[in-house]
């Protein structure tokens, strides 16, 4: 499991988050894994919403953010680790 990643947006640093698809949101554009440098990013069926949507793994994550700026839905966000 992926802890204490750090997501960089302009000069602030935030750290131990994760990115996190809000499936509901999600339209299964697939933007969002032509953004991931990482190839971190790939997409399953949701039985819950009725479409593929992407997984991201927590693992390879790096946090950098590519994805969240891709997403044309603002379905992927950042989740904050307790």
């Amino acid at each position: 499991m992926h802890h204490g990643g750090v997501y960089v947006e302009g000069s602030q640093a935030m750290h131990n988050v994760n990115i996190v698809v809000n499936n509901d949101m999600c339209t299964g554009c697939c933007e969002c894994i032509g953004a991931c440098t990482q190839n971190n990013i790939c997409i399953m069926m949701s039985k819950t919403v009725g479409h593929p949507v992407p997984f991201i793994s927590d693992e390879d994550c790096n946090n950098c953010g590519d994805c969240l700026k891709a997403c044309p839905q603002a379905a992927l966000l950042i989740k904050e680790l307790a």
